[in-house]
């Protein structure tokens, strides 16, 4: 584990949800376009409608009666000057000058009435054509309204919607967590642990991991001023009667066990166990006084035959009572070299003022309580540590009246063996504590934890790459496509031929021809008593004949080249089926100091989740009050 040994600077405003481990951060979707978007009015060209006759033709058609009446009228009078004298002869001007203008109304009446039945219809359309613009441009401006409302709304959704949601714990399940800093640490103890003390419950944290990761927690718990407790041990064992008000045979049994991890690869471990808990139970038994480790280390010498470094310490009837036990309790060897084992494991707590001002409890009245093992010797820690954590699951077991913490963390319980984390385990689980133990590696005994049934993981940076594979395997792994291989070919094909032909032609043709003609020719000519009579009479005969014979000789011959490039390109891609990590382990080494994966073994719609712990996220903005499962259910 890396990380300073300072307090953490952590003052964020205290949570508000109960059973909180961290954040997990769900991106807002994005803006979703409006449905009326694709709807925008369209402007429909119609037709006007048909106008009413009378809105028509109203004024035209009294204009066009009007004219008609003045046409029969000026009839009426032509035909009335007609019966006048023919020789009157103003009479046959008269009755022109009247049709002319009979004529003349009844064609300006009609023009004038198609104008104003144009005019009425023209200004019937137009009020039309008009009310429908309104009624568009109004239908336009709504739509425009109703899109840039929803706009606003996803805009202002996205911009000012919660992304970080709470992760919560159900009931009271144990919480494993492997890996981390020290500020990864600090800042998952205090926002684990300020909502529940908000609430008044009672938080004991057991620190082996000598980087104070409770320090910050403690520093602001009391400034709310709650009750807070930070004790160190052993040099606060003079606050502490750690053994007083133990049965001999419970005192025994915590001791051997708290030595039991140290040889727990002895071949004889379970012999010399019960060696331990006989020789622990004859010392204690046979103490009249207080039980401390300086009184029990000073029975065993005396035991062993040992000078005592205190005289004091023992008084006579307890020298007396020890002495009369020792050759009932020391036969041989075997025993001597046991005790002198113990007296060497007691006596790094042997503190001479133990218990001397108070016997100041291990269980919380209320608060907070931290109690750390801090010594510079390894080995005056290690059993502080072995011993402490076996006084307190003692404690679980003999707690009857609720006394016991609501919150029992145990940092660095690397150190703890397999069976005791799996008794703190269920002790635990049988009062309904909350159990939180901090494992800086995740190997031996804490990978036996994994996946336990009543329990939650959380994976924080685990920088060994053995560690971090073992995390992703836990994880879990999955069929996923991804890209396998890119292939790229490339070809080229050139065909270079010639050809050459020649070739001899001769030809030859013969013709033979016979041909004749035959003819006879007379004269005749006129005399006397005959009316014509031959004059002459000649005949002629011809014949033909021939022979024709041509040869025709011929030569050709041809060479041909042909050169061809073919140039070829095919590129393509395979897409495989595998089987891979949901996490892989390198995103497990690069973890932030105060993000994690937590994994739920026993939940399967949704069985892990990245998250973070700083305590200063709930002052941010963009934060939400309730879990993402709350938040949106039909999404979770």
């Amino acid at each position: 584990m890396s990380g300073s040994n300072g307090e953490a600077d952590l003052a964020p405003r205290s949570p508000s949800v109960d059973d909180l481990v961290g954040w997990e951060f769900v991106p807002q979707p994005a803006a979703v376009p409006s449905p009326l978007a694709n709807d925008a009015p369209v402007w429909v060209d119609e037709h006007p409608p048909a106008q009413p006759g009378w809105s028509k033709y109203g004024l035209g058609g009294m204009l066009a009666g009007a004219g008609v009446l003045v046409c029969c009228a000026g009839m009426l009078v032509t035909s009335q000057l007609a019966r006048l004298p023919a020789d009157d002869v103003a009479v046959p001007v008269i009755a022109v000058v009247i049709s002319v203008i009979s004529l003349v109304l009844l064609v300006l009446s009609g023009v004038v009435s198609v104008f104003v039945g144009m005019l009425r219809e023209s200004s019937a359309v137009v009020a039309w054509r008009r009310d429908r613009q309104e009624t568009f441009r109004l239908a336009q401006i709504s739509w425009a309204e109703a899109v840039r409302a929803h706009d606003e709304r996803e805009q202002f959704r996205t911009s000012t919607g919660p992304v970080l949601f709470p992760i919560t714990l159900q009931g009271n399940d144990q919480i494993d967590v492997f890996g981390g800093t020290a500020t990864g640490w600090m800042c998952l103890l205090t926002t684990l642990s300020l909502p529940r003390l908000g609430g008044g419950a009672k938080i004991l944290v057991l620190d082996f991991s000598e980087y104070q990761v409770a320090g910050g927690l403690a520093q602001i718990v009391g400034e709310w001023g709650r009750h807070v407790r930070t004790h160190e041990l052993p040099a606060a064992l003079d606050q502490f009667a750690l053994l007083q008000g133990l049965p001999p045979d419970h005192l025994a049994e915590v001791l051997a066990e708290s030595l039991t991890s140290l040889r727990k690869d002895h071949q004889d471990a379970a012999s010399l166990r019960r060696l331990d808990v006989r020789l622990i139970k004859a010392v204690a038994s046979r103490l009249d006084g207080p039980t401390t480790f300086a009184r029990l280390v000073a029975g065993m010498r005396l035991l062993c035959r040992l000078n005592l470094p205190d005289e004091g310490s023992l008084s006579n009837e307890e020298r007396r009572a020890l002495v009369g036990c020792i050759d009932d309790m020391v036969s041989g060897d075997r025993e001597v070299e046991e005790l002198r084992f113990l007296i060497d494991q007691f006596d790094l707590l042997a503190h001479p003022g133990e218990g001397q001002r108070g016997n100041t409890p291990l269980w919380p009245e209320s608060g907070l309580t931290v109690i750390s093992a801090v010594s510079p010797l390894d080995s005056r820690r290690d059993m502080t540590e072995r011993v402490l954590s076996h006084l307190v699951l003692h404690q679980l077991r003999d707690d009857r009246g609720g006394a016991a913490p609501n919150v029992l963390v145990v940092a660095g319980a690397d150190k703890l063996g397999a069976p005791s984390l799996e008794s703190l385990s269920r002790q635990t689980r049988r009062l309904g504590v909350r159990l939180l133990l901090l494992f800086e590696h995740l190997r031996e005994d804490a990978g036996k934890l994994l996946g336990k049934p009543g329990s939650v993981t959380m994976l924080m940076q685990l920088g060994n790459p053995e560690e971090a594979r073992i995390a992703a395997d836990f994880i879990g792994r999955d069929y996923q496509f991804s890209l396998s291989q890119i292939t790229k070919q490339t070809g080229e094909n050139l065909t270079h031929g010639s050809s050459q032909s020649w070739g001899d032609s001769q030809s030859r043709s013969l013709t033979n021809s016979l041909s004749g003609s035959d003819g006879e020719s007379s004269t005749w000519e006129a005399d006397s008593g005959r009316l014509f009579s031959p004059d002459s009479k000649s005949r002629s005969t011809s014949t033909d004949m021939g022979v024709s014979d041509s040869q025709t000789f011929g030569s050709s011959w041809q060479d041909a080249i042909n050169k061809s490039l073919t140039i070829t390109q095919s590129e393509g891609t395979t897409v495989a089926r595998g089987y891979e990590y949901l996490v892989e382990p390198v995103v497990i080494q690069r973890l932030d100091p105060t993000a994690f994966i937590l994994v739920n073994a026993g939940q399967e719609a949704r069985r892990w989740v990245d998250g973070d712990c700083d305590p200063t996220i709930v002052g941010r903005d963009g934060v939400s009050p309730v879990p993402y499962r709350d938040a949106i259910p039909a999404q979770y």
